[in-house]
C-alpha cells in the first residue's frame, strides 16, 4: 500500500444500524490519527443527508475547529449502507427496544414511513458519490459483517493509507458477532448472510417494502428486490 504523504480528513456518514460505530472503532484501531482524522458527528449528524451549508454553520459555532475549513472542498467520506428490507426491520426493532416505536413490526405503514426517509438519504449520498467518486467509499453492512478486513483494505487503497500493523485487528462487538432472537443465541453473520430475517416479515410488510423502496437508487449500492 502507498504511504500517505499527509493526513487525510475523512467524514463518516451512514444509515442507522449499519455498523457506523463498529467501523469507527475499526478505523481508529487500525489506522494512525496522524494519517487519517476520522470524523463522525462533527460538521453534522452522520445519519443525515450531506449538506455543505450545515457543515459551514457547524464550523462557525466551533471556532476551535476552524482549521478544518480548508479540508471541506476535498474531504473524503465513508458511507455505511444496508439492505433496505433488513434495515427497515432492524431499525424498527431498535426503536421499539429503546422505547421510541414508530409503529409495530407487522404494520406496513410503519415500514413505509421510515423507508421514504431512507430513499431521500440514499439519493443524497448517491448523488454526491457520483459527482466525486474519488472521495467516496461505500461500505455495505453485510460486507462489514462477512469480513471486517475487506472495507479496511478498500479504505487503505482508496485513500492511500497504511495500517498500523500488517495484521488487521478486530474490535469485540456483541452486535456484530451474535445476539438473542426468541431467547435463543444466534449467529448474526449467518442471520444476515442467509437473509433469515425474511422469515420475520409478513407478506404484507414485504410487499409494502418492495413497493416503497426506490430500487433505482438502492441498486447503486448493490441492492435489488428479493426474488420470490
Amino acid at each position: 500500500m502507498k504511504q500517505a504523504e499527509q493526513r487525510i480528513v475523512i467524514k463518516q456518514y451512514g444509515i442507522q444500524r449499519s455498523g457506523t460505530n463498529y467501523l469507527e472503532k475499526l478505523v481508529k484501531l487500525n489506522f494512525s490519527p496522524r494519517q487519517a482524522l476520522y470524523l463522525t458527528n462533527q460538521f453534522q449528524c452522520k445519519h443525515h443527508a450531506i449538506d455543505p451549508a450545515v457543515a459551514r454553520e457547524w464550523l462557525a459555532d466551533n471556532p476551535r475547529m476552524e482549521f478544518l475549513a480548508a479540508d471541506l472542498p476535498t474531504m473524503a467520506h465513508t458511507i455505511n449502507v444496508r439492505d433496505p428490507m433488513s434495515w427497515s426491520l432492524g431499525f424498527l426493532k431498535h426503536r421499539i427496544k429503546i422505547g421510541k416505536p414508530a409503529g409495530k413490526l407487522k404494520e406496513p405503514e410503519a415500514h413505509i414511513a421510515q423507508l421514504v426517509h431512507l430513499n431521500r438519504i440514499y439519493k443524497n449520498w448517491r448523488d454526491y458519490a457520483e459527482k466525486h467518486p474519488e472521495r467516496f467509499l461505500v461500505i455495505r453492512f453485510e460486507d462489514l459483517l462477512t469480513d471486517f478486513t475487506m472495507p479496511l483494505r478498500e479504505m487503505a487503497m482508496k485513500f492511500s493509507l497504511t495500517t498500523r500493523d500488517l495484521e488487521l485487528h478486530d474490535v469485540p462487538q456483541e452486535v456484530m458477532s451474535g445476539g438473542r432472537m426468541s431467547k435463543a443465541i444466534f449467529d448474526r453473520r449467518e442471520y444476515y448472510a442467509k437473509k433469515q430475517y425474511l422469515k420475520e416479515l409478513t407478506t404484507r410488510v414485504r410487499l409494502a417494502i418492495e413497493d416503497t423502496v426506490d430500487w433505482e437508487i438502492a441498486s447503486y449500492f448493490g441492492y435489488v428486490p428479493e426474488e420470490d
